[in-house]
């Protein structure tokens, strides 16, 4: 019997732990000074959440210079923060894909994990996940700030994929 309430303070503690490391890393400042430095950034956000959980998680990079401006570029790092957070938290996921991909018009952050998704299945934009109260309220918020498109796949017991997508040239 001590050795299950061990096991589980053990467990807890552990747990404890992790939310501590994900408080001090949202509160530590992102160091960004120019769009360019977002899949640096980015890449070392999932690799340190890859470190810190038994999440396997990859970042991928294709298309060329990011050309949003530092504050949207730091709402985007903020964002893929706060959906790493909710992934370990929520979804179950064993693994986790971040992906940024930019062309000459538009520049697009997905976030997607295989865990147990949503509450819906389906594919819901901003403006429906608002209307019916659901999906991650800070990232939404936070994609409303930098102006970016957001839409968010869910398939209950599979995954869910959130698609950022915001238009090319320097935003406020």
């Amino acid at each position: 019997e001590a050795d299950e309430e061990l096991g589980e303070v053990q467990e807890l503690l552990q747990r404890e732990v992790l939310a501590l490391r994900e408080l001090m890393q949202a509160l530590r400042p992102i160091e960004l000074e120019t769009s360019d430095q977002l899949p640096d950034v980015l890449a070392s956000l999932v690799e340190r959440f890859r470190r810190d959980t038994s999440v396997s998680a990859r970042f991928v990079w294709t298309g060329g210079p990011i050309s949003l401006s530092s504050s949207t570029a730091l709402e985007l790092a903020r964002i893929v923060q706060e959906a790493l957070v909710n992934v370990r938290k929520h979804s179950r996921a064993r693994n986790v894909l971040v992906r940024l991909t930019n062309s000459d018009d538009t520049c697009t952050l997905i976030i997607e994990d295989d865990g147990q998704g949503f509450d819906f299945e389906g594919r819901l934009s901003a403006r429906e996940l608002e209307k019916r109260r659901i999906g991650p309220a800070i990232i939404k918020e936070r994609a409303r700030i930098a102006g970016a498109q957001l839409s968010v796949d869910s398939t209950p017991g599979v995954g869910a994929r959130l698609e950022l997508t915001f238009n090319n040239g320097v935003h406020a």
